[in-house]
């Protein structure tokens, strides 16, 4: 008889994305971000999306981070040990999978008007009270160049579910508006 030859196959499953949201503020920008961003590569991560602001010596960043589970276990105890240094604080959470949504038409919503407290809060609470997720949200102030008055903008790109009426949400998003006195715009996104 001939020799018994044994083959062991071995299935690779696809490697599964973990998904880390972290948060950072820098007081010393150029080394903060770069040894912020520097350790998410070294861990075997990727960055899926990012946003930078600044607030007078301050930068902001939000990020979504990936990786296999063991490259965000890495980069989880890499920020751990980065978070206080070079003038850098972190805050990181978990999550395991891309949130499924519904059948959602993307509009972008708008508004703008003299600056007052609640504007932004009423606006937040009106999308959250039709269980209509934002998917982003940018605000500003800026001092008019005419006069003193600090005018408030703000847009908000939303998943409006197929199953609420257009014409009832956009409506009751304009009646929110005229009662805030503020311009508002709610449309598709093409």
């Amino acid at each position: 008889m001939g020799d018994e030859i044994r083959v062991r196959t071995r299935f690779v499953r696809p490697a599964m994305q973990t998904h880390l949201i972290l948060s950072a503020i820098a007081t010393d920008e150029q080394r903060g971000l770069s040894a912020l961003v520097r350790t998410i590569h070294e861990s075997g991560c990727g960055i899926r999306e990012a946003r930078l602001v600044r607030f007078g010596d301050h930068v902001s960043v939000v990020a979504g981070v990936t990786g296999n589970w063991n490259a965000v276990a890495k980069l989880e105890d890499a920020l751990v040990r980065l978070d206080g240094a070079d003038g850098l604080r972190i805050v990181s959470s978990r999550s395991s999978r891309d949130a499924v949504q519904g059948e959602a038409i993307p509009y972008l919503a708008e508004i703008s008007g003299v600056d007052r407290a609640g504007v932004l809060a009423q606006m937040v609470r009106f999308f959250a009270d039709r269980e209509i997720p934002i998917e982003d949200l940018h605000a500003t102030t800026s001092r008019t160049q005419y006069s003193d008055t600090r005018i408030g903008s703000a847009h908000f790109t939303v998943g409006l579910p197929a199953s609420l009426s257009l014409a009832t949400v956009r409506g009751e998003f304009m009646d929110l508006c005229d009662e805030l006195n503020v311009d508002g715009v709610l449309a598709p996104i093409r």
